[in-house]
């Protein structure tokens, strides 16, 4: 005859299931996590000094021509600038494809800054949109965006019957989402007027960077490398959402963009 098991061999048995389980949901967690933040990985496994080769562009100044420009830096005759250094921030280059009205296609290159969370305009003088930060940090979906763009579309601000009628579909529904938006401090409301939550906003319709100069390769050590606030995986999601279904990332490459770090000194030595 079987013997049956014991109130205390049941519990524990339950134990070590529960054990399990929790230990798989742990794994599933972590394995989720180091894929989310890959790239940030990768760079720890690197001491402060050892060197890659980068793509990035040819700085177009000097840092004697650059100080000279930046006199204004120094508050006072008794402030003096100390050292210049180049540092590299990492961009994420995108080419993708995508259609505005559904009837025609287009193909475009964006390059993303991973350090802001927005798209570099141009590459002449480096300007960047205005609000696609805060949808990052939001995760603002393809609905949200809709939204937004319609808002950005109309100088920024617009009135709740205006938005119900551009975009059309349940009024309700749409009423529904500008409060989720506004809980979430992407748009303030005020008057039945809702506003994008960003000042001077320039939220872009379509993923395009106007670059004028070309790539090339440099060596150069990881402290001189800018740390990333965001992953590759985070824009690419951005991106779906921003600029619509018809959107499709052909390939992706991480580039960096040269910048002077310069240091200004006090008049005590500081």
């Amino acid at each position: 005859m079987a013997k049956k098991p014991s109130p205390a061999e049941g519990g524990s048995s339950l134990l070590k299931r529960f054990f399990w389980l929790c230990l798989i949901v742990l794994i599933g967690v972590g394995a989720f996590w180091a894929y989310r933040h890959k790239e940030r990985l990768e760079q720890m496994v690197y001491s402060k000094d050892h060197e890659d080769t980068i793509e990035t562009f040819e700085t177009a100044i000097q840092p004697e021509e650059l100080l000279a420009r930046q006199s204004r830096l120094l508050l006072t005759p008794q402030h003096s600038f100390g050292t210049v250094s180049l540092l590299f921030a990492p961009h994420l280059l995108l080419n993708v494809k995508y259609s505005l009205d559904g009837k025609t296609s287009k193909a475009c290159t964006a390059l993303w800054d991973l350090t802001d969370g927005e798209l570099v305009l141009n590459t002449n003088n480096f300007d960047h949109s205005q609000g696609f930060a805060d949808c990052l940090v939001s995760e603002a979906s393809a609905d949200d965006f809709r939204i937004l763009h319609t808002l950005a579309i109309r100088g920024g601000a617009l009135s709740k019957e205006m938005i119900c009628k551009e975009l059309g579909g349940d009024d309700s529904v749409i009423c529904e989402r500008i409060e989720n938006l506004k809980k979430r401090h992407l748009v303030i409301v005020s008057n039945d007027i809702v506003r994008i939550h960003v000042e001077s906003p320039l939220i872009k319709l379509e993923p395009a960077t106007l670059i004028t100069r070309p790539f090339v390769q440099r060596t150069i050590i990881y402290k001189s490398l800018l740390n990333a606030q965001y992953t590759i995986a985070d824009i690419e999601s951005l991106v779906q959402a921003a600029f619509g279904s018809d959107l499709a990332i052909r390939s992706t490459r991480l580039v960096f963009i040269p910048i002077y770090e310069i240091q200004v000194n006090n008049p005590d030595g500081s």
